[in-house]
């Protein structure tokens, strides 16, 4: 469709699809804790679904908007990127003015008040701030941050268009810096402060701080256009330094999951300043960074250059991977992620609100669990069908105004 570039990498999209669907889980898990979710990877080290998601966005937003700039220029290419984020943000106002009209009908004051008791209690403040992009209610929380960081992407990716690569590198590396100082929360204090002059006491800020977060959306978004323009050089993986590196990544995503592990059975205690609450989410502090390069590099390799390894376990780890990431319902997921995400959104306020199945064993616990992940499948396929028609529908009408000025033009 016009306006929205359709280049995509089936590999790429598994991933993304991998990353929904754990991170549905994630937060069904929250809600319905799960024996299956400790089986995931966010357990074993300092990577976790968002991280992964927000850096592929940057990949495949530099693919296919990288080569819209590339093809027809600066100003296509900003008003498709503009196009994009008036879509999502529609999902974002759509999400917030839904749960609030499920908060004011249906929530009984008693359960999950975190969720709910702000869009009752402040029912136009508390929504009005949500849809400035100021505050987030739980499991919505990413799409503030989406929306702004692809409302700066077409100035990044007219950056890089000409050659100021290390500049925009230096400049991202330099905000991530500025998050961990703690100074841009400031701002958001600031607005706590003045809405609760008007006595409205509402959580200002998102789980997501834009200046940190920022610095994995830009490396995704750099790697997608240097791609698009052919400067991707991926030999170094099969180089013979990469093959030097390796035992020392291995050991580095080793001792990370060490410590992942000795924290969360509170054998890390040193670590808890850092790293505990809310704090190692909002700022991506710098283990969170370099947990994520050490293993988005092991991906990397293993995907790229594993099957040509000597050892018979990392060439099957390398096919089977390479197979799993583009499987069809994975790759149509991280297509209509959006769609995956609003459906996420809805069902898990619903559910708190409705649903009521005591206290389940575990086959029951876990069966729900795996049904969670496996409903966005059928929402994914929705959003491509409705995709498709809406397409058939443009077509129709572009050849429709085509064959009427054919025939005006032969009047």
């Amino acid at each position: 469709m016009q306006g929205e570039p359709t280049m995509r990498l089936t590999g790429l999209d598994g991933l993304r699809g991998m990353f929904m669907v754990f991170m549905v889980t994630t937060h069904f898990a929250v809600l319905y804790p799960a024996e299956l979710q400790y089986l995931k990877f966010h357990y074993f080290g300092y990577v976790e679904d968002a991280q992964g998601f927000v850096f592929l966005s940057g990949v495949t937003v530099g693919i296919a908007y990288g080569r819209r700039l590339i093809r027809d220029g600066v100003a296509s290419m900003f008003r498709s990127v503009l196009r994009r984020c008036r879509k999502i943000y529609l999902y974002q106002a759509v999400l917030v003015i839904s749960v609030t009209l499920l908060a004011l009908a249906f929530w009984d004051g008693t359960t999950r008040d975190g969720m709910f008791a702000a869009f009752v209690e402040h029912p136009i403040a508390y929504p009005m701030t949500s849809l400035g992009l100021l505050t987030a209610a739980p499991f919505i929380n990413i799409l503030p941050l989406y929306i702004i960081l692809m409302a700066v992407t077409p100035v990044i990716l007219w950056s890089l268009s000409r050659g100021h690569g290390l500049q925009v590198v230096t400049v991202s590396v330099l905000f991530w810096f500025l998050a961990q100082t703690g100074l841009p929360g400031l701002f958001l204090d600031s607005v706590g402060i003045v809405l609760a002059a008007y006595d409205i006491d509402v959580l200002v800020g998102t789980n997501f701080s834009v200046f940190a977060w920022q610095v994995l959306y830009v490396a995704g978004l750099v790697l997608g256009y240097k791609s698009v323009e052919g400067q991707l050089d991926l030999s170094h993986f099969t180089s013979k330094k990469c093959a030097r590196l390796l035992p020392i990544v291995l050991g580095a995503a080793f001792l990370f999951a060490v410590l992942d592990i000795a924290e969360n059975l509170g054998f890390a205690d040193f670590l808890a300043g850092s790293l505990a609450g809310s704090g190692r989410r909002y700022q991506l502090p710098i283990i969170f960074v370099a947990s994520f390069v050490i293993e988005a590099y092991l991906l990397a390799w293993l995907l790229l250059a594993g099957s040509e390894s000597r050892f018979a376990t990392i060439r099957a780890a390398s096919h089977g991977l390479n197979g799993f990431f583009r499987l069809p319902f994975l790759i149509l997921i991280g297509q209509h992620s959006i769609w995956v995400y609003a459906y996420h959104v809805l069902f898990l306020y619903c559910w708190v609100l409705f649903a009521d199945v005591g206290e389940p064993g575990f086959v029951q616990r876990n069966l729900i669990f795996l049904l969670v992940g496996a409903s966005t499948y059928p929402v994914a396929r929705l959003g491509a069908w409705l995709k498709a028609r809406a397409q058939t529908k443009e077509v129709a009408r572009s050849v429709s105004r085509g064959s009427n000025t054919c025939a005006e033009s032969t009047i």
